[in-house]
Order: C-alpha cells, then sequence, then structure tokens
C-alpha cells in the first residue's frame, strides 16, 4: 500500500471513531466534564462533553483538509486526535455498570429540605460548586436511567425509565437556569468590584 493511500485510509478509520464517539455520548453533551486536560489537547478546561466533541471533530475537519503529501502534518493531527478521543473517554468513565444500574434502580429519597435551604445560605461561589455537583449527579441518574430503558424487559419498564429520564431532564434544566443565574450574578460582582 502507497503512503497516500495509507494516510486516507488511516484518515476513514479515525472518521469512524469520531462518529461513533459523537454517537455515544450524543445524549451527554450538556454534562460538565470536571476535568483538566492538557492544552495541546483542548483549549478549554470544565466545559460540557459537547464543547470537546465539537473541538475533537473541529482536528478531524483539519485533518481530513490536509494534503497527503503533508505527512507530518498528518501524523501530528492523527496522534492529537487519537489523543482527544482517549482522554474524553478516560474523563467520561464511570462507576462498574453493574453498580450503576443498581443505583440508579433504587431512585435514593429526596434530601431533608432543611439540607437543601443550608446549600443557599452558602457563599455564591461555594453554592455554584454545588450546583455543579448536583448537575453532575443528574447526569449520571439520566445516564443511569438510559442504561436501564436500553435493557428494559418490557414496554412498560421502558416508558417507566423514559418517564424518570423526563423528569430528571426538567430537574436538569432547572439545575442550568440556577447556575446561568448564578454565573452572571458572580460575573456582575467581579464588574462591580
Amino acid at each position: 500500500m502507497s503512503m497516500p493511500n495509507s494516510i486516507h485510509h488511516l484518515k476513514d478509520i479515525l472518521s469512524q471513531h469520531v462518529n461513533q464517539l459523537c454517537q455515544q455520548y450524543a445524549f451527554r453533551k450538556e454534562q460538565k466534564i470536571f476535568a483538566k486536560f492538557d492544552r495541546t489537547l483542548f483549549s478549554q478546561n470544565f466545559e460540557n462533553v459537547g464543547f470537546y466533541l465539537q473541538e475533537i471533530e473541529n482536528t478531524l475537519t483539519t485533518l481530513n483538509n490536509l494534503d497527503e503529501s503533508q505527512i507530518i502534518q498528518c501524523d501530528y493531527l492523527a496522534r492529537k486526535l487519537t489523543a482527544q478521543c482517549t482522554a474524553l473517554t478516560e474523563a467520561l468513565k464511570t462507576k462498574p455498570q453493574r453498580m450503576y444500574r443498581e443505583s440508579a434502580v433504587h431512585i435514593s429519597p429526596q434530601k431533608p429540605t432543611r439540607e437543601k435551604n443550608n446549600i443557599h445560605t452558602l457563599p455564591p461561589a461555594q453554592r455554584l460548586e454545588k450546583y455543579y455537583a448536583a448537575l453532575q449527579a443528574l447526569n449520571d441518574k439520566i445516564d443511569g436511567f438510559h442504561l436501564l430503558a436500553h435493557d428494559a424487559q418490557s414496554e412498560a419498564q421502558r416508558a417507566i425509565y423514559h418517564e424518570q429520564i423526563t423528569l430528571t431532564q426538567q430537574r436538569k434544566q432547572r439545575c442550568l437556569e440556577a447556575i446561568d443565574l448564578l454565573e452572571e450574578y458572580l460575573l456582575y460582582q467581579e464588574g462591580q468590584s
């Protein structure tokens, strides 16, 4: 196989891998990742999955736009793309599925209102941290229900899990709105000082 053909083959394999990755994490695009990545891989830290998938797709587009005679650049971008995919996959790894499913099946009771009220008395920066932790927990719960719905034995079970997904997504939306408001407030406070 000649060098240009092998580069073309490599581009095809990487394109397939990126497409699979995007499909695999499509329903987690809003999930925030609390990981610090090497700046040579991603331009920002602590962004959502969709942001990192977009950067991976941008790297793939740049690679695909290179002329096959640009072997050194192709090699560099192929390595970068592989490292980006690996880093994102590692950051998204969660608990083993069996434990995950057990925790998702037993929906935990609501925490006492007193504890929730304590969160609202925290300073804004600490409160924002708690909100992000809550958002992560809601994303994990949604992922768990997706897995359960996928493995459901009957349509009735699947419907129950889809209802739980809908309810949890509504809670997630409220959480995102609270985060947005708090972040706007913190930016406003910074501007005032």
